[in-house]
């Protein structure tokens, strides 16, 4: 969940755009693109469940080199850090980690339509 601090290769600024990802095996790997993928699936209200985790992966793939045997694992965790996205949304938190439970979905929408 932490962006890759990083310098650009041609010395620009940190690449924000790249964020990392726990495995459930104990690997830390880096993506692209995560949080613009969160940003529209949240726009279309999708909830956090199986459906949207296999989109997530559908699209996370377009761009990172994510091999089959693999996929299950960055679909669990992608799942976990948009769930993490929503409540810092809600909370507009600068740290956070995982939460779920009954309520979090409808929690986040209602303060998203209220804005």
């Amino acid at each position: 969940m932490i962006a890759n601090k990083k310098k650009t290769c041609c010395g620009g600024g940190p690449i924000t755009w790249l964020r990392n990802l726990s495995l459930a095996d104990g690997r830390e790997v880096s993506v692209i693109g995560l949080d613009m993928i969160f940003s529209a699936l949240a726009r279309e209200q999708r909830a956090p469940d199986k459906e949207t985790a296999a989109e997530i992966l559908r699209q996370l793939s377009r761009k990172n080199n994510i091999t089959p045997a693999l996929a299950p694992l960055y679909e669990d965790a992608a799942l976990k850090e948009y769930e993490a996205f929503l409540v810092c949304t809600i909370e507009k938190k600068t740290t956070c980690a995982p939460e779920s439970g009954p309520g979090l979905f409808t929690r986040f929408f209602q303060i998203m339509k209220s804005k």
